[in-house]
């Protein structure tokens, strides 16, 4: 993909204003510490915020990825445990729909964090406000949510979806969600973050194949890895 246009750079730009404050609060933490060096007496800050990010240094073409926090892992092909996959932000509609979820739910996950990593904003959030309510009004709502964006789902993923008579009516509108604001990913990137428009073309052609609300059409892992977006 090619580099992010300069105008976005200002997201950027202030997320490491920020780390830049976490760093100078974190030297006068250590400050305060007086950590002394066999050799040279009481270490400066400066010198612990050395030792501090060495830690953390590594060799780029010489290191191993450790894959951690698998606590809501399933095994493909067996019983599931879980009725709900991954959190509210992340959740596949064939999820909110259905009890049933495969690995594609991974795939449509990795959408809404490619999104997230590009504008620094959840492609898809309630507000905390419907953390009261019950859940199957912030399914309706997180449906919503998908329609604004993604467009409206194919009416056969409606009519044969489990929870149907609970989220849709016969028309295939979402229940009590009338109000319904159209927009797209693309205006999104383009207004909002201020895209260009062929970097904004080049994005969504790639995240509408990651989020594709029929699982059969939707990319698989190594469908994503062999796109010429990340290549």
């Amino acid at each position: 993909m090619k580099s992010l246009d300069n105008n976005n750079k200002n997201n950027k730009n202030n997320n490491k204003n920020n780390n830049n404050n976490n760093n100078n609060n974190l030297i006068e933490n250590l400050d305060d510490n007086n950590i002394e060096s066999e050799d040279n007496g009481p270490k400066t800050s400066e010198e612990l915020y050395s030792d501090y990010l060495k830690e953390f240094e590594f060799d780029i073409n010489n290191f191993k990825l450790k894959i951690i926090d698998l606590g809501n892992t399933e095994f493909v092909n067996e019983e599931k445990i879980q009725d709900e996959i991954m959190i509210r932000n992340y959740r596949p509609p064939e999820n909110i729909m259905n009890d049933y979820f495969n690995e594609k739910a991974d795939i449509w996950c990795l959408g809404c964090i490619a999104f997230e990593l590009l504008t620094y904003d959840y492609l898809f959030e309630l507000d905390e406000d419907t953390k009261n309510k019950n859940e199957t009004y912030r399914d309706r709502l997180h449906l919503k949510q998908m329609f604004e964006i993604l467009g409206k789902m194919p009416k056969n993923l409606i009519y044969n979806c489990d929870f149907n008579e609970d989220l849709f009516d016969n028309k295939c509108n979402i229940l009590k969600m009338k109000n319904i604001e159209a927009n797209s990913l693309e205006n999104i990137l383009i207004e909002e973050y201020e895209y260009s428009d062929e970097t904004t073309q080049e994005i969504c052609t790639f995240l509408r194949k990651l989020l594709e609300y029929d699982i059969n059409k939707r990319y698989s892992a190594k469908d994503a890895y062999n796109d010429l977006c990340l290549n």
